[in-house]
């Protein structure tokens, strides 16, 4: 009984104390009310956009400068093109066959909309149905995304 009330109480400071954990705040690149009133293709963008902000953020935690890391975002218009609608994070290495197209930052009021919507009527100005966007963190803290 003894040993069963001092695992518990034990089990109890473990699980409440955070030893060494860094914590922090994960954002949308839109407003909940530019998100509301954008498309079913904007809102998917939005979110693979926002979950590679997120993760870049997330390696930081620990102490790992977050530079060497990009997510790759491949966004399809088809939303039943799983493979074309995922995202990946890894080292960046990126080749020296991928020429920017375009760029825009997403970082305060109002720009992260007007970087889906500049992306998406890049897409439709090219007749493209899939793009494949890299997705970083400026030292400035704000989300770089080209294609």
């Amino acid at each position: 009984m003894k040993k069963t009330v001092l695992g518990l109480i034990a089990l109890v400071l473990i699980g409440n104390l955070s030893f060494g954990q860094n914590k922090t705040t994960i954002e949308s690149s839109v407003t909940l009310e530019e998100y509301e009133n954008a498309d079913t293709s904007i809102q998917r963008m939005v979110d693979l956009v926002n979950s590679g902000f997120g993760s870049l953020k997330g390696i930081t935690l620990n102490g790992n400068p977050n530079s060497n890391y990009e997510a790759t975002v491949l966004f399809s218009l088809d939303s039943k093109i799983k493979s074309s609608n995922s995202l990946i994070l890894a080292v960046n290495e990126t080749s020296e066959d991928f020429k920017s197209k375009g760029s825009c930052v997403a970082c305060g009021i109002r720009t992260g909309i007007a970087c889906y919507n500049k992306i998406k009527d890049f897409m439709e100005a090219n007749h493209l149905t899939e793009i494949e966007l890299h997705v970083t963190m400026g030292s400035d803290g704000c989300g770089h995304v080209s294609w």
